[in-house]
């Protein structure tokens, strides 16, 4: 096309040469030749773009704000499902052309994800613990170091979401759990807070004295068992990291170990004090019965909160450390990264994505949403814990006075704490004796590394 445009200029320009006016139209020509040239070059820019345009796209969807982008997020937490519906709700109203299909999965989450992977289904933004539980997912994980966001997270939250250097996803918050206490309870009948199993003791006989059940034991669940032996004892193994490191390369087990065979003595006793089966109480049926003021006191964590006031707004309610120790300066919540947000490598939507966590993270509408209707303890700098949760605002305060411990199960292997909480379930069936538990633990362990 170029070439013959020039051979038609050059007879132009020849004939009208001797012509009094030739320069005229020699301009007029030359811009006539720029305007076509530039027209067959962006035609050819287009047929050459468009044979490379469907491969980038097959996997990615546009970027563009203009064009539709459709994202799949699932995760666990079901608990968070309205105030999670509130922030994806936010998102598409200020992101007009993205849909944002939610699956909040509180009863096989684990299950779901791994079959969804395996049939190279990737969702966009998916759901774990982070720490050692993410590494079961390292082929999907993208890595999101370049990230704005990542500027924000705070300190003692990287190493959730640190995978050999890169960061792979963003933590929603802390989270803490401990002994759930009715604080009109203990103060109507003088009772202080126990710091020693010794004084724990005392508690429970004062309250029986007076005609009141000192707990409620839930362990329907068992992943509930996980968390007690976790956070009553693994977590208060000195150097747990290094015990942990140990463990996986064989050279420690759980049999005779201190603080685990001293949780398991704490689990008997405080069976002993509720009157509940535990095993047919759910989390939802221990939270209403402590709600009922059926009893003090319950193993449990903050994010129990909107349950337990939404059946009784006027209860008071505090959380104090589980006092398994002796010593009381070795009695400490446990607090940690509650879980993290990746983005699925290899999903339809990657790039959204990664504009989703950036704008949870850094967006005021987001913090509004994340301060005001999650009420969880923040992971990013330049939040505030803002709320009515007593348990939340014991772990926030007990986080910057630097006196928690950390939640072990993320550390463990995929599946431990389940299938410990299991087992533990078989021990008060009577099915595993006290001195085969720990050995049992150990057996599960070592299958599943």
């Amino acid at each position: 096309y170029i070439h013959g445009i020039f051979a038609l200029v050059k007879t132009i320009v020849e004939n009208v040469r001797r012509k009094y006016w030739r320069m005229c139209v020699v301009k007029r020509v030359l811009s006539v030749l720029l305007t076509l040239s530039l027209a067959v070059s962006l035609l050819a820019g287009c047929n050459s773009g468009s044979g490379n345009s469907s491969a980038a796209s097959s996997k990615t969807q546009s970027a563009d704000s203009s064009e539709p982008v459709s994202v799949r997020w699932i995760q666990h937490q079901i608990e968070y499902a309205d105030p999670l519906n509130k922030l994806v709700d936010k998102y598409m109203d200020e992101h007009p052309n993205v849909t944002i299909n939610l699956e909040v999965n509180g009863t096989n989450y684990w299950e779901t994800l791994k079959s969804m992977l395996a049939a190279n289904d990737v969702p966009d933004i998916f759901m774990t613990d982070g720490y050692n539980v993410m590494r079961s997912y390292t082929d999907y994980l993208e890595d999101l170091s370049d990230e704005d966001f990542v500027d924000v997270i705070k300190e003692e939250a990287r190493q959730c979401v640190d995978l050999d250097g890169q960061v792979v996803g963003l933590p929603t918050g802390f989270q803490g759990n401990g002994m759930i206490y009715n604080k009109r309870i203990f103060e109507e009948n003088n009772i202080e807070i126990p710091t020693t199993f010794s004084e724990f003791k005392s508690v429970c006989e004062e309250l029986q004295s007076k005609g009141i059940t000192p707990m409620i034991n839930g362990y329907k669940e068992g992943y509930h068992l996980g968390f007690f032996l976790g956070s009553i004892g693994y977590a208060h193994i000195p150097d747990m990291e290094e015990y942990n490191n140990q463990r996986y390369d064989g050279s420690v087990t759980f049999a005779g170990q201190p603080e685990l065979m001293r949780c398991i003595d704490f689990l008997d006793y405080v069976l002993e004090q509720g009157k509940n089966d535990p095993l047919n109480v759910a989390m939802s049926d221990a939270c209403t019965l402590f709600a009922q003021e059926q009893a003090a006191m319950m193993f449990q964590g903050e994010w129990t909160w909107g349950t337990i006031k939404s059946i009784n707004p006027d209860i008071q309610a505090g959380m104090f450390p589980v006092p398994v120790s002796e010593v009381a300066e070795e009695n400490k919540l446990t607090v940690d990264t509650n879980c993290c947000w990746h983005v699925g490598k290899g999903g339809n939507a990657t790039e959204e994505a990664k504009k989703i966590l950036n704008w949870i993270a850094l967006s005021d509408s987001s913090k509004e949403i994340m301060e005001n209707d999650f009420q969880i303890t923040p992971a990013v700098e330049g939040w505030d814990y803002i709320g009515d949760n007593p348990f939340s605002m014991a772990a926030f305060e007990a986080l910057q006075e630097s006196d928690t411990y950390c939640w072990p199960w993320a550390r463990w292997p995929d599946g431990f704490r389940d299938a410990a909480g299991q087992e533990l379930q078989e021990y008060i069936l009577g099915n595993v004796s006290k001195e085969d538990l720990l050995p049992e633990l150990d057996n599960i362990w070592d299958k599943l590394t």
